[in-house]
């Protein structure tokens, strides 16, 4: 992969890049990827902003808490009938 420094603004940004080949449009495009921001002119220890992380899954349970504890009370007067 070749290292890439991208000027945005003010800011020097440095990104890894490479060729990929389209089979379908059978032609080669560019694929870059984020590695972080030049700091005082350090190219090869760009800082990093943020890592990217999977999110497998968001539970939210509140919700269900409060419709369990307001069914306890329904329960049983529906069981009877």
């Amino acid at each position: 992969m070749t290292r890439e420094i991208k000027k945005v603004g003010k800011y020097d940004y440095v990104y890894e890049s490479s060729m990929s080949w389209d089979s379908d449009h059978r032609k080669r495009h560019k694929v870059s990827r984020y590695v972080g921001k030049v700091v005082n002119g350090d190219v090869d220890n760009p800082k990093r902003v943020r890592d990217i992380v999977a999110i497998r899954g968001i539970y939210e349970i509140g919700h269900l808490e409060l419709a369990w504890s307001v069914m306890d009370d329904i329960m049983p007067a529906l069981r009877e009938e």
